[in-house]
């Protein structure tokens, strides 16, 4: 995912009007002709990311809402936070 959105301005400067597909098929392309040293970059950068994703994963379904990696808590709870419901049962 990093790879392709580092390397996609490249690829849509070099091939003006190709194709999403194609943006993704030459990236494949170009990932697979770095080496290993310079994969190293964004796998640390995956690696930090699932790590981060983990952790709100965990929290959200623990809580039903995370704080993401600002504080930021997020917006749509899908839990209750309360035993007893707000609707009224006629």
């Amino acid at each position: 995912m990093y790879f392709i959105a580092e390397n996609r301005e490249k690829v849509v400067k070099a091939n003006p009007g190709i194709k999403m597909t194609d943006i993704a098929k030459k990236s494949g392309e170009d990932w697979g002709k770095l080496t290993e040293v310079q994969k190293k970059k964004y796998e640390k950068m995956f690696e930090k990311d699932k790590v981060r994703q983990e952790k709100e994963m965990k929290e959200f379904n623990e809580k039903g809402f995370f704080h993401n990696s600002d504080g930021i808590k997020s917006t749509f709870p899908t839990k209750s936070t309360s035993s007893k419901s707000s609707r009224k049962t006629p």
